[in-house]
Formats: C-alpha cells, sequence, structure tokens
C-alpha cells in the first residue's frame, strides 16, 4: 500500500545537460546533512538512522532516471551528463561507505536500542553495518584511497562497456526484401519492421530485442536467422580487453578487503554460506533438468529434419522451438485463452463443443468450424440443484418433457442451429 502520494516523482529533462552541477550542488548539502546528524550527541535509530536514509534516498531520486536515461535512450548528451556525473557520485558514496563516525554511530545504536528494535529495524542496522564493513571503512587510509579509485575506474568500464554494446547493436540492421522470409512473422511485428523504399516494400530487423527476437521465433529464411545470429553474439569484440580489466580490479579489491575472491565477496550479501553451496545447487539444478532439456533439443532436431535440415545450429532453436510449440497441446486455464491464442496465431485449433463452436462462428470473423466425420464425445448438459428437492427436480423433468413434445425444443434447436444435437426422446 502506497501511502506517499508523492512517492513517484516526475523527473524533469528541461536543464538535464547541467545534471552534474545539479548533482553536485545536492552532494554538497548532503554532506553537510550527514555532518549534523554526527553532531546528535545521543543518536538513536529515529533521530540518526531514518535522516541518514532519507538523505540517501533523495540522491538516488535524483541519479537513478539520468542513469537509468543514459541505459534505454541513449545519445551524446545523456553518454556526456552520464560521465560528468559518474566521478561525483563515487567519490560521494567512497566518503559515506568509508566514514567510520558514521559506522560507529550504527553500531552503537545497535547495541544501545537492540531490546527495543523491531526486528526490520535491527535488519536495516545489520544491513548498513555490513555494508560499511564491505567498503573498508576500518582499514588504513591509503588503503580506501586505493578502493576510491578501483569503484571510480569500474563504474568508468562499465559504463564503456554497455557504452559499446549500444553501439554494435545500433548500427546493425538486417534489410529484407523477399516476403517469403517474413511471412510467418506475427502482424504486429511485420508493420514495425516494414518501410517504403523505392517504391518496394521492405522489412528492417535489428539487434534490438522485440526485432531480433520476432526474426529469430518467425523468420522463415535460415540464412538470414544465421546472419542475425551472428551479428548479436559477436557484438562490440572490444569488450573483451574491458572484461579483463574489470575482474583484475574487482580482484584487486576484495584482496584489500580481506577475501579470498570475489566470489566470497560477493556471497557476504547473499543467503548462501559458501562457494560449494552455490555449485552444488547449480550441479543439482543442472542434473535435474538435464535430461528433459535434452529430450526437448532432440524434439526440435527432429522438428527441423522435416524440413531438410541436418546440420542443426543455434540460430535454429528459437525458430523450431517456436514450432514445436505450436505442435504440442496447450492447456489453458481460462476458457477465453482458448480463442485468444488462436487469434493471435500461436495456437492452430482449439476444441470446443457444438453450441460454443456455432456461437464464435456468429460473432467473428476469422473462426472456422472443422467438424468431424463422426461424433467425437456425446455432452450431457445438466442444472444445479439443491439436494433432496424432489418438487424442483420433478417440475423440470415435466418441463423438459413437455417442450420435447410439443415442438418447442426443437424449435429452439432450428433458430440457434443446434438441431444436430438434440435428443428429443
Amino acid at each position: 500500500i502506497i501511502k506517499d502520494k508523492n512517492m513517484f516523482k516526475e523527473f524533469h529533462i528541461e536543464n538535464f545537460e547541467n545534471s552534474s552541477k545539479v548533482l553536485e550542488e545536492l552532494l554538497n548539502n548532503s554532506r553537510v546533512e550527514v555532518e549534523k546528524l554526527l553532531e546528535i550527541k545521543n543518536k538513536t535509530y529515529k533521530n540518526f538512522v531514518l535522516p541518514f536514509a532519507e538523505i540517501g534516498e533523495k540522491i538516488n531520486e535524483f541519479i537513478t532516471p539520468i542513469f537509468h536515461l543514459d541505459s534505454v535512450k541513449n545519445s551524446k548528451i545523456t553518454s556526456k551528463v552520464y560521465e560528468e556525473c559518474l566521478p561525483l557520485i563515487s567519490k560521494y558514496e567512497s566518503e559515506i561507505s568509508q566514514n567510520e563516525n558514521i559506522y560507529t554511530s550504527f553500531k552503537n545504536i545497535q547495541s544501545n536500542e537492540k531490546s527495543t528494535l523491531s526486528n526490520i529495524q535491527l535488519k536495516v542496522l545489520e544491513n548498513e553495518i555490513r555494508d560499511f564493513e564491505l567498503s573498508g571503512c576500518q582499514l588504513e587510509n591509503n588503503k580506501k584511497q586505493r578502493l576510491e579509485e578501483i569503484d571510480l575506474a569500474l563504474g568508468e568500464l562499465s559504463h564503456k562497456f554497455s557504452q559499446n554494446i549500444l553501439e554494435a547493436t545500433n548500427s546493425f540492421s538486417l534489410i529484407i526484401e523477399n516476403f517469403e522470409d517474413v511471412k510467418e512473422i506475427p502482424k504486429s511485428d511485420l508493420e514495425l519492421a516494414k518501410f517504403e523504399e523505392d517504391g518496394k516494400t521492405k522489412y528492417k530487423f535489428t539487434l534490438q530485442m522485440p526485432s531480433y527476437i520476432a526474426y529469430m521465433t518467425y523468420g522463415t529464411s535460415r540464412e538470414k536467422r544465421e546472419e542475425l545470429y551472428k551479428a548479436y553474439t559477436t557484438r562490440a569484440p572490444q569488450n573483451g580487453e574491458i572484461i579483463e580489466k574489470i575482474l583484475a580490479l574487482k580482484d584487486e579489491k576484495v584482496k584489500i578487503l580481506g577475501f579470498k575472491n570475489y566470489a566470497s565477496y560477493s556471497l557476504a550479501t547473499k543467503m548462501a554460506n559458501s562457494e560449494d553451496d552455490v555449485i552444488n545447487f547449480l550441479e543439482e539444478l543442472g542434473n535435474k533438468a538435464k535430461e528433459k532439456a535434452i529430450k526437448e533439443l532432440e524434439e526440435i532436431k527432429q522438428i527441423a529434419k522435416e524440413d531438410g535440415i541436418d546440420d542443426f545450429r543455434a540460430s535454429d532453436i528459437s525458430f523450431y522451438s517456436e514450432k514445436l510449440k505450436k505442435a504440442q497441446l496447450l492447456v489453458v486455464d481460462d476458457l477465453n485463452t482458448r480463442q485468444q491464442e488462436v487469434h493471435a496465431g500461436r495456437a492452430d485449433v482449439f476444441m470446443t463443443d457444438y453450441p460454443f463452436a456455432k456461437k464464435m462462428l456468429k460473432q467473428t470473423s476469422w473462426a472456422k468450424l472443422i467438424s468431424p466425420n463422426s461424433t467425437y464425445h456425446m455432452t450431457e448438459y445438466s442444472w444445479a440443484m439443491a439436494y433432496d428437492d424432489d418438487k424442483f427436480y420433478n417440475r423440470i423433468e415435466e418441463f423438459i418433457s413437455d417442450i420435447k413434445q410439443d415442438g418447442r425444443l426443437q424449435n429452439l434447436a432450428i433458430k440457434n442451429e443446434l438441431e444436430q444435437i438434440i435428443r428429443l426422446k
């Protein structure tokens, strides 16, 4: 339940290019506010922990949309603003997370109020103290300085990695002119890909997820799928060097913090107790899923063989997985889902009773009835009534007998085109 109507705040981009200046002012004000909190003599959860959290929340409310905007709507401006803001926020976070006075204040509050705080409040304190320790607040100044440098470098490398992926994704497009190569793609996806050039209708597919998935799943040209797949899986090869730098810096960071490797550092904030726990869980999961996965892969390959494909490739998986899915029985919980799946092209046919089939023919323009050569199944129609209500039961039986004999049942059946399924005797 959201009690604060102002919880979701508007993000204004009118002054977006000057975001770093606004952020710098916000961080300086936050530094002053934190110092004021540290001057409190008798610190409590209410007068220290909560206001401290609110200071951090205000910063997050400002910086998160900037980083998000650069991720989802990247441009030279968003990238420039990101790069200007990153060192500011990185330096501030290092200052705060390595501040021994704040750390000591949390520890004292935890000790003094342990018996009066709720479990949630104690968990908040526990997590805050843990995060301060994982940031190196108890280390010597030279090690703190090196951690600050590493965190900034990791932030810059991470952003560069994302930028390389984004640029590679945006620079590729696959143009298709032959409708046969796109004929099985759903209409909504096809409309997004369609454009006119030199009097011809063409189709453009990119490495952006909606476009990529549409062609890999429904595109009928195996060569085009292979081309798209290779373009996607080989994006930004220069990131290999960045990955090596990130790994080296992370290893250096955790060694400074006293961990033997990054995995053990990562587990400090997770439920698993050890690296062996994680490995054992993954192996157990893999062993349980492997047999089923092999069976499904063989089924997919068999469908591909029906198209004459013996050299099954990774780029074929999505396309033939979809074919396998359509070839299998789909069980749905909601009756209305049946016709929705067929109408959307995700299923070819659904089974229903005769009255509903006739209703579908009347109410839709796309439905077609496929009738079996002989009766497939007899459906007994009935009604619900209170137990041992003989008077009501006898009246119903009398009514049904009457309408059978006087022709009303047959007339209603003819009117609704259901005469094939009524029994008059």
